[in-house]
């Protein structure tokens, strides 16, 4: 295995929320999120191990009808959270050419928020940061398609396409849309040469 190269990404991601019945909830959050991807050669640069690590922020709100933390606006937050995501992925290099190389990623993703700030003294805010943890609620498999492109003589932009799946909900007994807590992403990066 050997060390490729650095990438740099800025992220918008897109988290949807299944919350109709909270007040003030939306169908969807909005967060900017940066990060760094490790990319390491397997066997030629047509595969790839790709560890990461990206940092957003996020306000939560507690839903005491599924007992879970519910990602909303700043005008319902009753916690705000910096979130560390850690992924650790595989990388398949679809396509080569001499302008436009494309990837596809799979893999699996940790989301671990660690508490900023809390807005409220109710005891369902103390709830928010065990209920994110519990029931393997932070477990989010990754899936991905990635396009790079020269851009100066040893800058290489990247554009990716992510997606973060939901998939505790099959365990966690929420009576919510599956697509609750889906997260998708679109980013924008470099390496240099």
């Amino acid at each position: 295995m050997e060390f490729d190269r650095l990438e740099f990404q800025y992220e918008l991601r897109r988290i949807g929320v299944d919350a109709s019945d909270l007040e003030g909830s939306v169908e969807a959050v909005w967060t900017h999120a940066l990060g760094i991807r490790l990319p390491f050669s397997i066997n030629g640069r047509d595969f790839q191990f790709v560890p990461a690590l990206s940092f957003t922020s996020l306000y939560y709100f507690y839903d005491e009808g599924n007992s879970r933390a519910v990602p909303v606006d700043a005008e319902w937050r009753q916690l705000t959270t910096v979130v560390p995501q850690l992924d650790a992925a595989l990388r398949w290099r679809i396509q080569e050419g001499e302008k436009l190389s494309y990837f596809f990623e799979s893999g699996l993703g940790l989301e671990l928020p660690i508490p900023i700030k809390s807005w409220d003294s109710s005891d369902s805010s103390g709830q928010i940061l065990p209920s994110l943890y519990s029931k393997l609620r932070f477990f989010r498999p990754l899936i991905a398609v990635q396009a790079e492109t020269p851009f100066l003589d040893n800058l290489l932009l990247l554009f990716r396409l992510s997606a973060y799946v939901p998939v505790y909900h099959l365990w966690d007994g929420a009576d919510v849309i599956f697509l609750d807590g889906l997260t998708v992403g679109l980013s924008l990066g470099c390496w240099f040469k």
